[in-house]
């Protein structure tokens, strides 16, 4: 088979921003309220399917923490990301990463604020988060295992991440996380169902979309803010047999011969001699105040 070459330089489109830096971001923001557009132009939201007391937990085994580490140190996603989530931050604010995983979010974020607190319930994963912070010496970092319903009632932060986390459509689920915020809560979702990694196109998750959480928003007369991205976030894999073990852990029902004819197709040959299937994440980031922020 074919394989092409990556291109040095990825691909980044950020909504409507054409710079990096905090005015192109700014550019691309969109203002919304009880009478505002962008839920409108964002969609209509669905169904809410369960209680946030019943949220699914992913737990991490050792080839999801390798792959995912390989990922994010190939790309500058979550360093953009964090860019991203930063314009809604203070130096002075304390920051909780809810569904941490890794941890590379929180890495990102820590310079931006005062303390960040990595919550998730997984344990190989927030080992494999220490273990980063302590290579990059990295800003302290709270950590905390639990699930995110064993959370103390009282656990307060000046504001709460939810990084493809969670279901914000489900029943009560906005409301106990809105308890946990001061100030903001902010919430990055897919922008649609598209998969470039799945043979299907689209992602097995069926997580909620933008156009949902938009609706729900509108509909509890919330004050928001979003902005909408495309960043490059593909994986690396260390031989093809590699990639179309990646596409089979996270396509369930592939099997090993639909998942190699999918690398073969989509891998590129990186200059190292390791193979990339490229991935273009297509997300919101909803910056939603607290009530009485």
């Amino acid at each position: 088979c074919q394989m092409t070459a990556a291109s040095a330089e990825q691909r980044t489109r950020m909504g409507a921003a054409a710079k990096t830096g905090k005015a192109g971001f700014a550019a691309a923001w969109r203002r919304a309220g009880p009478k505002g557009p962008a839920a409108a132009a964002l969609g209509r939201r669905t169904n809410r399917p369960g209680d946030w007391r019943s949220t699914t937990m992913f737990f991490w085994d050792e080839d999801g923490v390798r792959w995912y580490q390989a990922a994010a140190a190939y790309s500058d996603f979550h360093a953009r990301l964090a860019q991203m989530i930063a314009m809604g931050l203070t130096p002075d604010d304390t920051l909780c990463d809810l569904g941490c995983g890794v941890g590379c979010l929180s890495l990102a974020l820590a310079p931006y604020v005062r303390e960040v607190t990595a919550v998730d319930i997984d344990a190989r994963a927030l080992a494999a988060l220490r273990a980063q912070a302590a290579v990059h010496n990295a800003p302290p970092i709270r950590i905390i295992q639990a699930a995110f319903p064993d959370l103390p009632p009282d656990s307060l932060w000046d504001a709460v991440v939810c990084c493809f986390f969670g279901r914000l459509t489900d029943e009560g689920m906005l409301d106990r996380l809105l308890s946990l915020c001061r100030r903001q809560l902010i919430v990055v979702v897919n922008t649609g169902q598209k998969s470039n990694i799945a043979p299907s196109g689209r992602s097995h998750h069926q997580k909620e979309c933008s156009n949902e959480v938009a609706a729900l928003l509108k509909e509890r007369g919330l004050a928001f803010r979003f902005m909408t991205a495309a960043l490059e976030f593909g994986q690396p894999a260390d031989s093809l047999e590699d990639a179309a073990a990646f596409i089979r852990h996270y396509s369930p029902g592939c099997s090993a011969p639909q998942a190699l004819n999918h690398a073969r197709r989509q891998a590129m040959l990186l200059p190292d001699g390791r193979y990339y299937l490229p991935n273009e994440k297509q997300f919101t980031v909803f910056f939603i105040e607290a009530r009485g922020a």
